[in-house]
């Protein structure tokens, strides 16, 4: 390479290096650069401890609970504290130097051993691991075949669900699961034109009695075996369901003219009242149905008088009017201190409506598609047949087991 090739070479690139280098000192001399970020003296904030997590109620139940976690070194500012339950980061409510309270996170796996950490905004280190406790809010007693899908359901005084479950080619049938979940058949297919029964009770005795809407009640005995016609015509209507007052009566409802009183000895009253009912309970000396009148779903209530006689009907919970749109009233039934749990369509699925009359939505989030029957266990457990109405690669129609950490209000069938 020739000298002058050499000299025009350094020409060029050393004036702009001049250049900018001049401007870089003209800018100093103007104003001072920002102090830097890094301090190497700084040592960061204290490491957050966790010292304790306290749930309100004995268990804490994932994506439903908000738990205290007591320690040290927490911001009192509620987004500067991450909290992480496994790899999932918890919503925070509220926060102090020495206690956070959190939404307990939808864990994939909720069990004893839940890994919960917190990094506090300019600490250095996370918290030690602190291991709590969260029980799923919601179970599957069972995994249900293609097709299958659960219909009436109801809970014997020992804790064993029995429910109906679709499809049988000759009629409906009962099957049995015991608190353990294990699966048998109590009552095979009986010859109808309906292929599921629609209200299901244990009653007296430990028979279990089903409805199928059509005028007539029938029962299986104890232990299992074929239902029998226990009523049927009399002037008794289409039953969709029905449920045991604590002298043994039964009250029942369907798509008739009237609701019906029948005793024991099988005597048959009706008391007028137009409407589709779907869902049937007595609660605290009053007859709850829940269904659609007109335009209106809903649940009405009746005050018992007598085996003979109602009181006025008063529409108790307007469900179309609460939740516009959101379709229909399936199911209901009641907790001991006077809630009302409502199955209802798609994404609502469950509402609880509160003596009050004021309502929300039970568990949000954590429900999809319809509840289309309730049944309380013995306990705070409740159960409900989910019915999926979409189409696809298949129906996820299921049993859920739903922990409501609520006690069952009697059900006067079972002893209660």
């Amino acid at each position: 390479m020739s000298t002058q090739i050499l000299q025009r070479m350094k020409t060029t690139y050393l004036v702009p290096a001049l250049l900018i280098f001049s401007g870089i000192l003209t800018v100093g001399c103007a104003e001072d650069p920002p102090p830097s970020l890094f301090d190497p003296g700084a040592t960061g904030g204290a490491q957050p401890v966790i010292t304790s997590i306290v749930s309100p109620t004995p268990n804490a139940l994932a994506g439903v609970t908000v738990v205290m976690i007591n320690g040290q070194n927490f911001s009192p500012v509620p987004e500067n504290n991450l909290v992480f339950f496994d790899t999932l980061r918890a919503a925070v409510q509220s926060a102090s130097t020495t206690q956070i309270s959190v939404l307990a996170p939808a864990v994939d796996n909720p069990r004893d051993s839940v890994r919960v950490k917190i990094a506090v905004l300019g600490a250095a280190l996370f918290s030690d691991v602190f291991y709590m406790k969260l029980v799923p809010p919601i179970t599957r007693p069972d995994s249900l075949g293609i097709g299958e899908e659960p219909t009436g359901m109801t809970v014997d005084r020992l804790g064993n669900l029995y429910v109906s479950l679709l499809p049988s080619p000759s009629g409906p049938n009962v099957v049995q699961y015991t608190p353990s979940g294990v699966r048998t058949q109590y009552s095979p297919p009986f010859p109808s034109a309906s292929r599921s029964y629609s209200g299901m009770k244990m009653g007296p005795g430990d028979t279990l009695y089903v409805a199928q809407r059509q005028a007539r009640i029938l029962r299986v005995f104890p232990g299992g075996g074929t239902a029998v016609t226990w009523i049927a015509g009399g002037g008794l209507g289409a039953i969709a369901d029905f449920d045991f007052d604590q002298q043994g009566n039964l009250w029942c409802g369907g798509s008739a003219s009237s609701v019906y009183r029948v005793t024991p000895l099988k005597s048959i009253r009706a008391f007028p009242f137009v409407a589709n009912v779907r869902s049937v309970r007595v609660y605290s000396g009053n007859l709850y149905v829940g269904g659609a009148m007109d335009s209106i779903e809903g649940v009405w209530r009746f005050p018992i008088v007598s085996a003979d006689s109602l009181g006025p009907v008063q529409l108790f919970y307007d469900f179309t009017q609460d939740r516009p749109g959101a379709g229909k009233v399936n199911a209901i039934t009641f907790s001991d201190d006077g809630d009302m749990f409502v199955g209802v369509d798609e994404q609502l699925s469950l509402i609880l409506v509160h003596p009050s009359g004021s309502s929300e939505r039970f568990y949000p989030g954590l429900f999809k598609f319809q509840n289309t029957a309730l049944a309380y266990g013995t306990g705070t457990e409740l159960y409900a047949s989910r019915r999926d109405t979409t189409t696809g690669s298949g129906p996820a129609h299921a049993i859920l087991r739903i922990e409501t950490q609520k006690q069952r209000a009697p059900y006067h069938g079972r002893g209660d």
